[in-house]
């Protein structure tokens, strides 16, 4: 056996169209080897895998990093992961089940939290120009999916220090885990997608923002996960990045890879984005800037607008 199933639960969320499976599987020495619990109708799953051993990063069976994420898949499809190192280790694993929605506006509630960076008041923070700004560009840009904006709140979060330290196991490059405890703070906020604003994200290299990939699992399940941007890392001139930066981290929220890392060969798997500069570098999940007119891809959008937080 390659995988011994300790647990499963189904749930079924308002929308019909969205199946989420949670499970913890044992992965041996083989790796794991099970298939997807695909029903007619179903084209596409969101992935999250984590390992309950600190800080353990998984593989797909073919040796390539494995990373949390939707993907365009089908009846027949199989999850096959290993570990780096040799040994067994319990993996928690969700699976979200969705059929595609086209030609359908779909909606996502925001939640913007005012943790006290740049001075901003909760009051302020409402009506703030860059911010407003932020958003419009941001909803410019996921209204070409056919995304818009559902409910958009400003709640408070005061922090004692509205800046986040991002370290990874190897203490010098960020990750998702950090600024978790903040987070854990927005559990009780109303459903929907976390934005936490800070004045400074410190790692040992530049960071604008960072997200969970994916985030979420049901609409209507709050989720102490979300998006993380910072006020500090930008100018505010008229080429301000920060509502493109927001749309980045999105995507990242909502199961998009970047299309192409710094190292030029780790790729996300959809077919139609580009990998190769300077085409690449127009698209919105580029792993470093965007153009000023980031684009999308029909895999893309069709992979986003999956997500079961959409409604």
């Amino acid at each position: 056996m390659f995988a011994r199933l300790t647990l499963t639960l189904c749930l079924l969320c308002a929308c019909d169209t969205v199946r989420v499976h949670k499970s913890t599987v044992h992965v041996g020495e083989e790796g794991l080897d099970i298939p997807l619990s695909f029903a007619s109708g179903d084209d596409s799953v969101t992935i999250s895998a984590t390992s309950r051993v600190a800080c353990e990063s998984l593989l797909w069976n073919d040796g390539t990093s494995f990373t949390n994420g939707t993907f365009l898949a089908s009846p027949g499809a199989r999850l096959q992961l290993r570990r780096v190192t040799p040994g067994e280790s319990d993996v928690d694993l969700i699976a979200v089940y969705r059929r595609a929605r086209p030609g359908r506006q779909l909606h996502l509630d925001v939640n913007v939290f005012v943790t006290g960076a740049a001075d901003l008041s909760l009051e302020a923070a409402e009506h703030n120009p860059r911010l407003r700004k932020a958003l419009a560009t941001m909803w410019e840009i996921y209204g070409r999916a056919e995304i818009f904006p559902g409910q958009v709140r400003f709640l408070p979060l005061p922090l004692p220090d509205p800046n986040i330290e991002l370290k990874d196991c190897d203490g010098d490059m960020p990750s998702a885990r950090a600024g978790a405890t903040a987070l854990q703070r927005t559990r009780k906020a109303p459903p929907g997608l976390n934005v936490l604003l800070v004045q400074d994200i410190e790692a040992a290299k530049p960071v604008a923002g960072y997200s969970a990939l994916p985030g979420g699992v049901v609409h209507d399940v709050p989720s102490p996960d979300g998006v993380v941007l910072t006020l500090a890392y930008f100018d505010t001139s008229a080429d301000d990045p920060l509502g493109q930066t927001l749309a980045h981290e999105i995507g990242h929220y909502l199961g998009l890879f970047h299309n192409v890392e710094a190292d030029g060969t780790s790729v996300d798997p959809l077919a139609d984005t580009p990998k190769v500069p300077p085409f690449g570098m127009a698209n919105l999940m580029y792993y470093a800037s965007a153009g000023r007119q980031p684009k999308l891809t029909a895999m893309q959008i069709a992979a986003m607008r999956r997500h079961p937080l959409l409604y």
